[in-house]
């Protein structure tokens, strides 16, 4: 996803994907950068729509080629209708496409009515939960001095490792990386937290995200410790509790925990 398709390549999968269809599709939705001349090839091949949906700031990721600034550029050009997922993702200026934020959601049917056996709990370790990707834009470091203030705390993080400093964290006692698991696993994780947690840092990424995590938690009847950032500033406690200094993720933690009552869910 680094790089933008050939010609060669367009070509071979436009015509696999032509070829694979049962009905002639409504439109082609394109995500990701990387995608845009098999998404205009498609287009063009059906007669219909393009539709790109900006889900990140690609060009904010570590290591992001400036190949996929003119992936994107095209998307932006070429598509009838360009949305993200939220505000922080749209272009402004006098110049600028209009665009049309559809923010994200859950499929409540997956998560309501499961029994949650940690809650309330009697004695044992609460636990603190995360699901999704482990990159840099997750606070290793506010999570590392979290796990040491709360010692009788058990930290899960179930998502794919990509940094070092997350790595690193399982060296604390009460902190365990699960690694990546199916969203049909989601749920059953989720059923065995009591707090979960959108511990990001605070960078142009981020500032733009509508956390899909924080849905699924909130389906999930927890309450949600958040980082203070602008696309998760609409909820309040006690559904989500923010915090802005890193130093106060713990004590954030056991507010939402001691706050939290089964009338919420």
């Amino acid at each position: 996803y680094r790089s933008i398709l050939t010609g060669e390549q367009t070509s071979h999968l436009a015509g696999l994907l032509a070829r694979g269809l049962r009905r002639q599709p409504d439109f082609i939705l394109a995500q990701l950068p990387f995608w845009a001349p098999l998404g205009i090839d498609l287009a063009r091949r059906f007669q219909v729509p393009l539709v790109y949906d900006r889900i990140d700031r690609h060009d904010e990721f570590p290591g992001a080629p400036e190949l996929l600034d003119e992936g994107e550029a095209l998307l932006i050009a070429r598509a009838a209708y360009v949305v993200a997922s939220s505000s922080g993702l749209c272009d402004t200026g006098p110049a600028a496409r209009p665009w049309r934020v559809i923010p994200n959601g859950v499929v409540l049917e997956d998560f309501l009515g499961r029994e949650h056996p940690h809650r309330p709990r009697k004695g044992g370790a609460p636990v603190a939960g995360y699901v999704g990707a482990l990159g840099p834009w997750f606070d290793a470091g506010a999570i590392a001095r979290a796990a040491r203030e709360l010692p009788a705390w058990t930290f899960r993080l179930a998502g794919r490792v990509e940094d070092d400093d997350v790595r690193a964290l399982a060296r604390l006692s009460n902190v365990t990386l699960v690694g990546e698991i199916p969203y049909a696993s989601v749920p059953d994780f989720l059923s065995r937290v009591d707090v979960g947690l959108v511990p990001f840092k605070d960078t142009a990424l981020t500032r733009a995200v509508d956390a899909v995590k924080l849905y699924e938690y909130l389906a999930a009847g927890l309450p949600v410790v958040a980082r203070e950032l602008p696309g998760l500033m609409r909820w309040t406690a006690p559904a989500v509790y923010h915090y802005v200094d890193p130093d106060a993720l713990g004590e954030t933690i056991r507010r939402a925990h001691d706050d939290d009552n089964p009338s919420y869910a």
